[in-house]
């Protein structure tokens, strides 16, 4: 027999009717189904992944470090090209491997007050504000646009 959730839960179901004692039901389900192995190794598995994010997480963190690290060693070597062809007054080298010019830098805007600048030149982003909405619904207040809804269910699982 194929098991499947449908499967577990016919079983349950017929089981349930049979006995009202816990140990019972879940000793008689386990010996149709397997759900006590099935959940086991499901439990296993998702403490390998787990363990395999967490791997992949520090991974990035390493990888997020030494790109950084390569960004500043790039703006380093990048200062260093353009300080000797300050000094040897060129804006423009044609070498074997490549190109070097010098570019004129370009204005940019520095913010100095924040607070100072007029509203016409600022930005406003504005998203909905979930805790507020979330407590008007359970107060039984309507808020147009928004409702309610169940989430997922979870699980835990314990090793210890």
């Amino acid at each position: 027999m194929k098991i499947s959730i449908e499967n577990i839960h016919r079983w349950a179901e017929e089981i349930k009717q049979l006995t009202d004692d816990e140990e019972t039901f879940l000793d008689t389900l386990d010996g149709q189904t397997d759900f006590m192995d099935i959940l086991e190794r499901l439990a296993r598995y998702r403490l390998e992944a787990n363990a395999y994010e967490d791997a992949a997480k520090a991974m990035a963190e390493t990888y997020t470090a030494r790109a950084k690290r390569l960004a500043e060693k790039q703006t380093r070597l990048a200062q260093m090209i353009g300080d000797i062809m300050e000094a040897i007054g060129q804006d423009k080298i044609a070498l074997p491997t490549a190109t070097i010019s010098r570019v004129k830098p370009r204005t940019k805007v520095q913010i100095t007050d924040e607070a100072q600048i007029p509203t016409q030149l600022q930005r406003v982003k504005t998203s909905p504000d979930l805790p507020a909405i979330k407590k008007q619904l359970e107060q039984g207040e309507e808020v147009p646009g928004a409702e309610l809804i169940q989430g997922q269910p979870s699980i835990t699982v314990r090793v210890k």
